[in-house]
């Protein structure tokens, strides 16, 4: 088991009315981080992004694909969280790495 942080997107308002996007550790969750390797390794057909790992914690739902996630001072974007067959017995998040 590993601890992984999870960040949440802000929006302030920048120079000329531009939005500044800051992100933020909200909290930490534990569970099994999993690096997928090439053969495993798939794209986001919606948000077209190559899927290079997996982590799986508790049902829970306090976070969404509109987060980050943060592990080993990697950053991930999380691109789907599963709710394996809705039995709300744990998750399967899926993550791209932040370029």
């Amino acid at each position: 088991m590993v601890n992984v942080d999870i960040h949440r997107a802000t929006k302030t308002d920048g120079s000329a009315g531009a939005k500044n996007k800051t992100w933020a550790k909200v909290f930490s969750v534990e569970g099994t981080f999993r690096q997928l390797s090439g053969s495993k390794r798939f794209i986001d057909s919606v948000k077209k992004k190559e899927i290079v790992a997996k982590f799986y914690c508790d049902y829970r739902t306090d976070f969404t694909d509109k987060d980050r996630l943060v592990y080993d001072s990697v950053t991930y974007d999380i691109t789907n969280v599963k709710d394996p067959n809705e039995e709300h017995d744990h998750l399967e998040v899926e993550l791209a790495k932040v370029n």
